[in-house]
């Protein structure tokens, strides 16, 4: 399952990330926060208001191609929300 959005000039490929955790049984998520990691170690605590909105999502290509290696192979992508973006996501986990 995919959705596409036009962000920026390019169109991305990706999971609605509510989607994600709905699928990963972690309903209780919206009322802890997440906590995203970088492949490089880059963290960031998001919010439980973050975690349901429309446009928070999990990216995994763009423009019909895989992500670029030092982008993906997913990225956390929460538009609006500078320093929120993770690129190279490795681990979603309650903080």
């Amino acid at each position: 399952m995919y959705r596409q959005r036009a962000m920026l000039g390019c169109t991305l490929r990706r999971l609605p990330l509510l989607a994600l955790l709905v699928c990963a049984c972690t309903r209780d998520a919206n009322d802890v926060g997440l906590e995203a990691r970088g492949a490089d170690g880059y963290t960031k605590t998001l919010a439980p208001e973050l975690l349901g909105r429309d446009d928070a999502l999990v990216a995994y290509a763009v423009d019909d191609r895989p992500l670029a290696d030092g982008e993906g192979p997913l990225r956390l992508v929460i538009p609006g929300s500078q320093g929120l973006s993770v690129r190279q996501l490795v681990r979603l986990s309650r903080p």
